[in-house]
This record gives structure tokens, C-alpha cells and sequence, in this order.
């Protein structure tokens, strides 16, 4: 485009009638041309400020062309424009010719203008020039991509997160007040927020050439043109007054816009600039209806909201040093200063650089797992001489080379997209645990055993997933007095973790019991309450103790120091001891259902509700009328997975349990198929010979039986008890396929054998565990046993005990019903003839609805049950239930 512009062109552009890109042909010759620059003015000056219209896009004020309104207020218009000589969008303020009436207004605007452009400050908005166009002043500032504070504060925030971005806000005002510049207008309206950094605006462009003091009015958002200046709600009573305002007046606006930010309403209140102005001078505060800011807070800001200047702060720099006194942002151990530091770096700069500040992640993970590590763990695998040591190795080469890149990957993107400081704060030290963690197993595998060796993947998949500390929330949680001690804490947690991962359980619990010692010491709540839970698993590891009460007091002290996610780990362990290993199904629920709530007040994580949700199916589908609630908890469980991107061992673990859904419906084909499956993955990673697939060869096993093909189970019962043996005591996993090889001997007819492991898995249970409702399985089996044996009399016993657990328990109708049937048939042969009909009527009406439902084995058990009644009621004796 040569020349200079046409006029037709010209009326088009400032008329707002091309198009976007014409528009762009437009802006980029008026960049070059000077005197197209100079004529358009000339026309926008003519058409558009006479009758003080806005401006449309592509007019021309100064040197600036606008692209777009941004919005309106009582001050003036503020646009979106383009400055063709810095190249870079400006937010351009031009103000109403009324606020600059009388002979010293727009003079005075214009220095306080060009005081504020002289003042560059993070948290004060650039003023980057000022001009006059016909009788209105423009001012052309940072443009800031964001919301204003009243925007930030609709979102759900702490106390310490409100306090941290007014500390910002106070710091804008403070920088201010030092060259000589007083707000007037000071409200949440008045800040923008953008990239977690607060910027103050609007510094005394809001003052008048007078003021007219109204004996009363109503107290609006803003006071009509000729009254008081500002906006009342948050104005100092001096104003009100009409006096003039000074640093302490910001000061009072400031304290007021805090307050309300902490307690959601304001402190005084009145329905009239009369009667709020006594309020305050009364001292007369609302009594605030939230309870979580500490008093110390409160006072803090209440003296800034005294009706006497001269009883506030004396300046905005003290009352800063107190709120950041009481704020105590947790200082950075020195361990994750390097991550924390680069986060914290963007929302601090002056302006933004297009390269990225983040990058020293690689630095900071150090060799957590590295070159020296990885030869460590291979030498100390091949000294034991196992034959799954050099898979076990490179197994965990795999897993922890996978973990180290997801954990730079994750600091990252928490450096690159976290702002607010608390955050910054939270999500680092996440992190910073996670690596420990990695590191302390690492070390702990550096002098494996060969017990060990067999268990490593047990180990590698208890590590915390790394994914959940990119959205952690920051925990409202009083900074250690002694930052170094609690770091040196968290190696010990680490350490703990990694020994009981690796089942060194003895050396963990020497471990765990000073340091919660120590965890107190220091009043760390949160690191006491993970302490507590990690003893609370040692407990049931180690059969000593008392683990559900110290997981409750693990849950209790997470819940006092607010940390929701150590509250939601020790729920949801209380459930499945309660409720799946105690056999207390409604009792776990409830502590389910705490758990459910820790995770929803941490805004969510995926991993911890799919190990929940887990948990509570284990509980619900042992009952056969909640199928249809077990399946969605499944279902659930996996959306969270997938969710999550979460490790392949939650992943594992919702298949197994699709599976024994399907055997508890009577799917056996189907649970059969899924076991094998998840059987065939384990043994590709761990190796024929690792003790860890004893659970995925229990459950094939079991699934074999359920489908006819007991033959082809004993073997595999027969590996599980050869594994375990070599895993150490016997414990529930033997009991448990003791009780299982025996069910394969009775369905191949062989009951001498199957008693032999029926009761060696009872004396099992009666040692470990004699409380525990598996025993009724066992139980139940020998009561068979003996049937099939010819012994009635001898089965009645163990058949009675297992009815009574299982009653007790709440145990699944089937389960019930086949104990029942089992009992009924050992009292008729030993004489109890009328009792054995009633257990045996009961028996029947229990599978009823369930064979009505599910047919398959249910009918199966339903006939046998119908015809053995049929064929045993005596005259006038009524079999109907």
C-alpha cells in the first residue's frame, strides 16, 4: 500500500467498517506513514470525541491504535490497543471529561500519570505513557492478561493463599506510598491478577477537583458524580468526612477488602454513608461467620480498620512485615530449593521472557537413581545367587528409569505452570518426597538379600505415583520452626517407606517409633500423622500392636494439621482392616466414606479414590444382593486409572477384581479367563519362580476348580505353598491355599486329603488370625470333609462355629446358606432331625432369589437343597420357608 491512505479509507477505518483483514493492511502501512498517523488523529479528534462516543476499532488516540473495549467504569473507557512504535498491546485508559473538570485537572491527572510511569514495581500495573486528546487524558498501561482480585476471590481460597496475594497487593501500594502517590480508591476492582502475580491500578486517577460530602447516602458500589470521590464500602471515615486522604486511608481500604476476602462479608455494616461511618468509629465489627483464620490474623487486620488514623499502622510496610510474620510461608528445605526456586521466579519477574526460567529438574533429581545407583543394585542382586536376579535388575532399572523421567517431566510442568506460592510450596515438596523415596528404596535394594530380590516388585509398585504432586493443593499447614530438622524427618519417612516396601518390617518399626517421637517434638502434624500411618501398616505387617487404633490417630492428627491427603490414606487403610480383613462390612464403609471426603476437600486425586473405591469393592462384593453396586465401584475404579495415567499395579489390580466378580456371579468362565490373564502378565515380569505370584496363581487356581478342572489346580496349589514357604512364616496366603488345595481334593473325591489341608489352614488361622472371617472357609471345608468321610457327628462342630462367624459377620447369603445346608446335612445323619430341616428351609430361601437372578450355580444349589428337603420331610412336617 503506497502513498498515504484515502479518505474513503480512512472514514472506513475509524467508522469500524473494515474488515479484519483490511484492518491489518491498515494498521501495518500506519505503522510506517507518519502523516497517515497524524490525519487519522486529526479525524477521530473531529468525529468521535465532540460527542464523547468510544472509541471504534482502528481509531487512533496519540499513537496508539485500538483493537477492541476492554470495559467501562465511572473513571472512563478502557481499550485494547496496539502501539505500532514498541510494537506491543496496551491497556489505554481514556478518562470521561467530567473527571477532569476545572482548570487543574487534567494538569494534575497528567503528573500523577507521569509519577506513576516513573514508578516500576511487580505489583503495580506499568504505566507505560500519558497524553491528552482534546479535553480528555489517556493513559496507555501494562496490558494483563488475568481477572481482578474480586474475580480471584470467587474461587474456594485458604486463609494463607488470600493473605499471600494481599501481601502482593500491600507490597503495589507500599511502593507507592514511598514516592509520595495515595490510591483514594483502593478495592479488589482495583488489582488485576495475572500469572499468580497481583498488580494495583488506577493510582490517583481517581481524586477530583473537589469534593462534596453528603450528610447521608446510600452506599453503593460507586457515588454519583459530584459526590463523595471513591467507593464508599471500602472508604476510610476521613473521607467520608471529607477530609483529605492520606497512606493510612489505602491502609484502611486495604484492611477492609482483606477482611472481607477472609470472612466473606464486610466488617461494618450500615445502610447509609451516616451509619457505616459510625460503625466505624464505633468500632462496631460484624461478628464473622467463618472460624478457620487464626486470631492472630484477625487482630492484625482489625487495628488496620480502626475509625483513628493515628491507631493504625504507621505506614503500609509495617502492617506487611506483620501479616508476612503471621503468614510463615513454609521455608524451602534445602532440598527442593531448586525447584521451588524456579517456580517462584516467573510471578516475580518484571516482565515476561520468552524463554522458560525452568530446566535445573535434571539437577535436582541428582542420582536419586543414576549410573552408581543402577551398579550398586546389579552387583548386589548377582551376590545373592538367585536366578531371577539378573530379571529382577533390569526390572528395576525399568521402573525406577521410568519413575526418574516422570519425575523431571512432572517438576517441569509444575515449574512452567505454577504460580502462587503456597502452591509452588506444596507441590515442590511432593515432589521432593517422591525423589527421597526413590532414592531411599534405591539404597535399600543396594544391599538386597536374596528374600529380597523375590520381592522387588512388590517394592517398585508400593512408590507413590509422581503424577498427583502437579495438582496437589497447598495444605494450610504452619511452617516448621526448624525447616532443616523437619527435611532430615522426611529422609527418615523415606527410609521407613522403602524398608517396609521391601519387607524389612523390624528395622522399619526401630525406626518409626522416635521419629513420630520427633515429628511431635517439632508440632509437624502432617509428618506425624504419615509416620503414624506408616506404623499403623508396620503393625499388620508384624501382628503386634494395635493398627487400627494408630491409624486412627494417624487420621486425627492428618485432620488437625489439614492435611487431607495423610487423612484419606489412613481411612482408607481402616477400611479394608476393618471391613475386609475384620470382616466389619459396615464399619468400613464408614471409613470409606471419610476417606471419600478427605479426597474431595483436596480437590480431587485420582490414584488415592481408585485404591478407595477398590478397597470398597473388596467389601460390598462379598455380598451377593450389591452386584449391581459392586460393578459400578469397578467401573468407577477404572475411569480413576485411566484417569490418573496411574501404575500398571492399580491397573492389575482392577482386573483381578473383575474377576472375582465374575466368579461371586457365577461367571466362572469368565473369572477364569481374567485370571489367567493377569497370572501370565505377572509371570512375565517377575519370573516363574518369584514369591508375588502367589496371588495370581491362588486365583487361577481357585477359578480352575469353580470350572470343573480341579485336576489342573493342585498342581498350582501345590507351587503357591512351595512359594510361600520360601517367603517366610506361614501366614493367611498359605492358609488360604491350604484351604484351596483342599477344595480341588473334595471335588476330585478325595476327603482324607482335603481334611489334611483343611485344618492345617484352620490351625493357621486360629494362630495368626482366629477372629478373621476367612477361618469360616476353612471351617466350612472340613465340616465337608468329614461329611464326605461318612463322619457326621465329627462335622457338626466345625459346621457350627463357621455358621456362627458368618452370621456374626454379615457374610455373603451364599456363603451362609452353604454352611447352613453343610450343618443341616451333619444334624439329620446325628439326629437333630427338626433343626436340620429349619437350617435347611433357611438355606433354601437365601440362594432362591439369588439362583432367580443369576441361574448358573445358584440353581444348581437351589435343586439340591429343594430335592434333599423333599426327600426328607416326615409326615406333617412343613418344609416351606
Amino acid at each position: 500500500m503506497g502513498g498515504c491512505l484515502a479518505d474513503d479509507t480512512i472514514a472506513a477505518l475509524v467508522e469500524g467498517r473494515l474488515t479484519a483483514a483490511e484492518r491489518a493492511l491498515v494498521h501495518a502501512h500506519i505503522d510506517r506513514c507518519d502523516a497517515c498517523r497524524s490525519l487519522i488523529a486529526e479525524v477521530v479528534r473531529g468525529e468521535t470525541l465532540a460527542a464523547d462516543a468510544p472509541l471504534a476499532p482502528g481509531a487512533i488516540a496519540g499513537r496508539y491504535v485500538v483493537i477492541g473495549v476492554i470495559g467501562a467504569g465511572a473513571m472512563g473507557v478502557v481499550y485494547d490497543a496496539w502501539d505500532p512504535q514498541l510494537r506491543r498491546r496496551v491497556a489505554l485508559k481514556l478518562l470521561r471529561p467530567d473527571r477532569v473538570a476545572g482548570p487543574d485537572g487534567a494538569p494534575r491527572l497528567l503528573r500523577e500519570a507521569q509519577a506513576m510511569a516513573r514508578l516500576q514495581h511487580p505489583n503495580v500495573v506499568a504505566v507505560h505513557d500519558v497524553g491528552e486528546l482534546g479535553e480528555r487524558v489517556f493513559v496507555a498501561m501494562e496490558l494483563v492478561d488475568g481477572d481482578t482480585l474480586a474475580g480471584w476471590l470467587v474461587a474456594r481460597r485458604s486463609w494463607r493463599e488470600i493473605v499471600a496475594m494481599f501481601v502482593q497487593v500491600g507490597e503495589g501500594l507500599a511502593a507507592a506510598h514511598a514516592v509520595g502517590l495515595v490510591h483514594r480508591d483502593f478495592k479488589p476492582d482495583n488489582v488485576l491478577v495475572g500469572d499468580g502475580r497481583a498488580r494495583v491500578t488506577d493510582f490517583g486517577l481517581a481524586n477530583a477537583s473537589s469534593v462534596v460530602t453528603p450528610a447521608a447516602g446510600p452506599v453503593g458500589s460507586l457515588t454519583e458524580t459530584g459526590a463523595l470521590l471513591g467507593t464508599p464500602a471500602y472508604m476510610a471515615p476521613e473521607q467520608m468526612a471529607g477530609g483529605g486522604a492520606d497512606a493510612r486511608s489505602d491502609e484502611f481500604a486495604f484492611c477492609l477488602a482483606l477482611y472481607e476476602a477472609l470472612y466473606g462479608e464486610r466488617p461494618f455494616a450500615g445502610a447509609d454513608l451516616t451509619s457505616l461511618r459510625a460503625a466505624i468509629e464505633r468500632g462496631d465489627v460484624v461478628k464473622p461467620s467463618r472460624s478457620d483464620v487464626p486470631a492472630r490474623v484477625r487482630r492484625i487486620v482489625l487495628r488496620g480498620l480502626a475509625g483513628d488514623p493515628s491507631a493504625r499502622y504507621a505506614s503500609m510496610r509495617e502492617l506487611l512485615d506483620q501479616l508476612s510474620r503471621v503468614r510463615r510461608t513454609r521455608r524451602l528445605p534445602v532440598a527442593i530449593a531448586a525447584i521451588a526456586a524456579l517456580a517462584i521466579v516467573a510471578p516475580l519477574s518484571f516482565a515476561h521472557h520468552a524463554s522458560s526460567p525452568c530446566g535445573g529438574e535434571n539437577a535436582a533429581w541428582g542420582d536419586a537413581w543414576g549410573d552408581s545407583s543402577r551398579a550398586a543394585v546389579q552387583a548386589a542382586f548377582a551376590r545373592t545367587g538367585r536366578p531371577s536376579a539378573a530379571l529382577a535388575a533390569t526390572q528395576v532399572d525399568r521402573e525406577l528409569s521410568a519413575y526418574r523421567d516422570t519425575w523431571i517431566a512432572t517438576s517441569t510442568r509444575v515449574c512452567e505452570a505454577t504460580h502462587a506460592e503456597p502452591l509452588i510450596v506444596a507441590r515442590a515438596q511432593c515432589l521432593d518426597d517422591r525423589r527421597r523415596e526413590a532414592a531411599s528404596l534405591g539404597r535399600v535394594f543396594a544391599a538386597a538379600d536374596g528374600a529380597l530380590v523375590d520381592n522387588v516388585s512388590r517394592a517398585l509398585h508400593g512408590l507413590e505415583p509422581i503424577e498427583g504432586c502437579a495438582t496437589v493443593h497447598a495444605n494450610e499447614l504452619a511452617a516448621p520452626e526448624d525447616p532443616f530438622r523437619a527435611a532430615a524427618l522426611r529422609e527418615r519417612l523415606a527410609e521407613i517407606k522403602a524398608l517396609g516396601l521391601a519387607g524389612r518390617y523390624a528395622q522399619a518399626f526401630s525406626l518409626v517409633r522416635p521419629a513420630i517421637v520427633d515429628a511431635h517434638a517439632l508440632d509437624d502434624g502432617s509428618l506425624e500423622a504419615r509416620l503414624l500411618y506408616e506404623r499403623g501398616r508396620l503393625e499388620k505387617r508384624t501382628s503386634t500392636g494395635d493398627p487400627e487404633a494408630t491409624l486412627h490417630a494417624s487420621a486425627l492428627a492428618a485432620i488437625a494439621a489439614h492435611d487431607d491427603g495423610a487423612a484419606a490414606d489412613a481411612w482408607t487403610y481402616l477400611s479394608y482392616l476393618a471391613g475386609f480383613d475384620g470382616g466389619r462390612r459396615t464399619e468400613g464403609e464408614r471409613w470409606s466414606s471419610y476417606a471419600e471426603a478427605a479426597i474431595a476437600r483436596l480437590g480431587g486425586d485420582d490414584v488415592r479414590e481408585a485404591r478407595r473405591l477398590q478397597y470398597l469393592f473388596g467389601l460390598v462384593n462379598g455380598d451377593m444382593r450389591r452386584t449391581d453396586e459392586a460393578t459400578a465401584l469397578l467401573e468407577r475404579s477404572r475411569a480413576a486409572v485411566m484417569r490418573a495415567g496411574s501404575p500398571s499395579a492399580l491397573a492389575i489390580q482392577n482386573d483381578q477384581l473383575q474377576a472375582a466378580l465374575d466368579l461371586e456371579i457365577g461367571r466362572y468362565a469368565d473369572g477364569y479367563a481374567h485370571f489367567r490373564h493377569v497370572r501370565e502378565v505377572s509371570e512375565r515380569e517377575l519370573g516363574p519362580d518369584n514369591p508375588n505370584l502367589v496371588t495370581a496363581l491362588l486365583n487361577e487356581a481357585v477359578s480352575l476348580v469353580l470350572v470343573g478342572r480341579a485336576g489342573e489346580a493342585v498342581p498350582i496349589y501345590k507351587r503357591v505353598l512351595a512359594l510361600d514357604d520360601r517367603a517366610g512364616p506361614e501366614g493367611h496366603a498359605t492358609a488360604y491355599a491350604c484351604f484351596g488345595l483342599a477344595r480341588a481334593h473334595r471335588a476330585l473325591g478325595d476327603f482324607t486329603a482335603a481334611l489334611d489341608e483343611d485344618r492345617r489352614a484352620v490351625a493357621i488361622y486360629d494362630r495368626e488370625h482366629p477372629a478373621a472371617r476367612w477361618i469360616s472357609d476353612a471351617l466350612t471345608g472340613e465340616g465337608e470333609d468329614l461329611l464326605g468321610l461318612g463322619r457326621a457327628k465329627d462335622a457338626v462342630a466345625p459346621l457350627e462355629r463357621a455358621l456362627a462367624i458368618r452370621s456374626a459377620a454379615d457374610a455373603d447369603p451364599d456363603d451362609r446358606a452353604t454352611t447352613a445346608f453343610d450343618l443341616a446335612r451333619a444334624l439329620w445323619d446325628g439326629g437333630d432331625r427338626a433343626r436340620a430341616v429349619q437350617l435347611a428351609t433357611g438355606a433354601r430361601d437365601e440362594v432362591a432369589p439369588l439362583a432367580a437372578r443369576f441361574g448358573s450355580s445358584f440353581a444348581d444349589r437351589l435343586a439340591a437343597v429343594t430335592t434333599w428337603l423333599a426327600s426328607r420331610a416326615a409326615p406333617g412336617t412343613t418344609t416351606a420357608g
